[in-house]
Parts: structure tokens; C-alpha cells; sequence
């Protein structure tokens, strides 16, 4: 299979034959059966950028490699239908913590409309300030409607004008997670992945949600409420999960913050700020407690469909 089969944003399974690094003896011409490129670069979460005779490969899950690195791949075509489709691209995410699409399509943008990207990163994608809730809820809400376009804006029309099947392969993605996201019952957790910028690039994070009934308040005894976890890995923070329990009553929002090691004073400081303030601006009521050194709170999410070896994205 060659990689000018594949639509660009699309997900394949792939083995690296062979590795000659700058400067190294290419190998012997008997191992030359497979698809050859050239590293040259890295797109936003790291991952190699690979230039072949059909198109620009970025190297899932690869380790990083310098520029004028020359690999042999062999490239399997991944093609799931249906539900189990959309169960793949979902533990896809999970395991790479990639959006393949998505970083590409961001790319072509700060290229094509750099006052347009720069808007939408800082006023619309999710990071860390104090428009992080608000953002991750304008995602959720254009979730809700299955249609990147809700969340992109007029971002989508230039995509679609410049980069017609990469807009076609983004908004196929997003309604696939979107149908995970809206079909599965709300009492069992439901996992996303939302993306979120680092400081560095596009990482993604995973929020898992489940709506449930606390028995109290209501004239039934009962209290409608949606528990969510967000879990983060940083370089240099290490994992941090946001616990945050919601109840309709009183919109009351409680949060508890974990990390594995104590966070320095001006931190939790920094913290509280944006959380108070948001509960300020939102009208509600809550708490927000730090917990270090505990025992995280984990959800399993099944892998059992995605793909065991590296990806490539064409």
C-alpha cells in the first residue's frame, strides 16, 4: 500500500523496516521493499514529519529523529466501519493523545490566515486560563450538534476553500466523536478527548463525564448532577486530574485537584483565582480542595480496537 491511497487525516498502521540516520551506510538494496521517506521535521506534538514520493507522513507515537533521517515503511490500511469505526478513532486518541487532523488542519491555517488561527487558539481552544472551563464547554456544546463548524467558526470555510478533503476528513472525525459522545447512556462514563494547547503545541486531554442522581433536594428526592474527570500529564508537573461534580440545584460546582506532588503555594494560589472567579461570573457556588500524593481516580477506556503499533497520518 502507498500513502497516495490513503485520503489526507487518515489513520494507518505501520512498521518501520529500516533507520539510516545522517551520515550512516543505507541498507542493503534487498531490504528496500516498503515505502521510503525522509524525515523532515516534526508537526506540533512532536511526532516526525516524513517525506515520501506520495505525500508528508506524520510518524504517531514515534520517538523524535533528526531531519535527513531516510526510513523504510511497511503500511497496513486500517479500514473499521460503522460503531466500531468511531470506537477505534476514539482509543486512537487515547493512546496517542494526538488529533492528527486537527494539528494538521491548525497548521495549514497559521499559514493561510494567521490573524484568523491566532484568534481561535487564544479565544477558543481550551489551555490553561481563565477561559479553560468556558472553552472546554463551547467544545462540548459544538459536540452536541456533531458539526466542527459550531466550533471552528469561519475558520471552517477557509479550510474547506484551501484544504477541501482535509476539511472533509476534520469534520468526519469530529462527528465520530461526537456520536461516541451522545449515544452512549449518560449514567455509564463517557470518555473525550478534547484538545488542548500546552504552551508548546496541541496535546490532548482526556474528560471523562457521567451523569447521575444524588438523591437529594428535588420534590422527587432526587437531584439531577454530572460528575467529570480531566486528566492531564505535563512535563514537569507530572498527571493532574480535575474531579468536579455539578448539580443543577443551586448550580452548585465542586472541584477537587489532584497532582502527585504538592503544588508550590503561588500555584494553588493562581488556582483558586481563576476558579473563584469563574464561579463569580457564572453565578454559582462551590468548593475547590488540592489533594497530593493520593490515589487517582481511574476510568478504563477500551483499547481493544485501536491500533497496537505506530500510526502514520497521511
Amino acid at each position: 500500500m502507498t500513502a497516495a491511497a490513503q485520503k489526507p487525516g487518515a489513520i494507518v498502521a505501520a512498521k518501520v523496516l529500516t533507520i539510516t540516520r545522517p551520515g550512516e551506510p543505507a541498507p542493503p538494496a534487498a531490504a528496500q521493499n516498503g515505502v521510503a521517506g525522509t524525515v523532515v521535521g516534526s508537526n506540533m506534538a512532536g511526532s516526525p514529519l516524513v517525506q515520501t514520493a506520495g505525500g508528508t507522513l506524520s510518524l504517531i507515537g514515534a520517538a523524535t529523529l533528526p531531519a535527513g533521517t531516510k526510513l523504510l515503511l511497511d503500511l497496513q490500511a486500517a479500514t473499521p466501519s460503522g460503531k466500531s469505526a468511531t470506537q477505534n478513532f476514539s482509543s486512537n486518541l487515547a493512546a496517542s493523545r494526538e488529533w492528527p487532523s486537527l494539528d494538521q488542519a491548525l497548521g495549514q491555517l497559521r499559514q493561510t490566515a494567521p490573524d484568523m488561527a491566532q484568534s481561535f487558539s487564544q479565544n477558543r481552544m481550551p489551555q490553561a486560563n481563565n477561559r479553560l472551563a468556558a472553552n472546554i464547554l463551547l467544545y462540548l456544546s459544538a459536540l452536541r450538534g456533531g458539526d466542527v463548524g459550531n466550533w471552528l467558526g469561519e475558520m471552517t470555510r477557509n479550510l474547506e476553500q484551501s484544504q477541501p478533503e482535509l476539511a472533509g476528513r476534520l469534520r468526519e472525525d469530529f462527528v465520530q466523536v461526537a456520536r461516541l459522545f451522545n449515544e452512549n447512556p449518560q449514567s455509564d462514563w463517557r470518555t473525550l478527548i478534547i484538545p488542548f494547547m500546552n504552551g508548546e503545541g496541541l496535546d490532548a486531554l482526556q474528560m471523562h463525564l457521567r451523569g447521575q442522581s444524588t438523591g437529594a433536594d428535588d420534590d422527587d428526592g432526587s437531584e439531577d448532577a454530572s460528575r467529570f474527570l480531566v486528566d492531564i500529564d505535563l512535563s514537569r508537573l507530572g498527571r493532574i486530574q480535575m474531579d468536579g461534580l455539578v448539580k443543577s440545584s443551586g448550580k452548585k460546582f465542586d472541584l477537587i485537584f489532584r497532582t502527585e506532588e504538592p503544588l508550590p503555594a503561588y500555584m494553588r494560589k493562581d488556582i483558586s483565582r481563576i476558579f473563584h472567579d469563574f464561579a463569580e461570573l457564572g453565578g454559582i457556588t462551590g468548593s475547590l480542595t488540592f489533594h497530593a500524593a493520593t490515589r487517582f481516580v481511574h476510568v478504563p477506556i477500551d483499547t481493544s480496537g485501536g491500533l497496537k503499533r505506530s500510526g502514520l497520518m497521511v
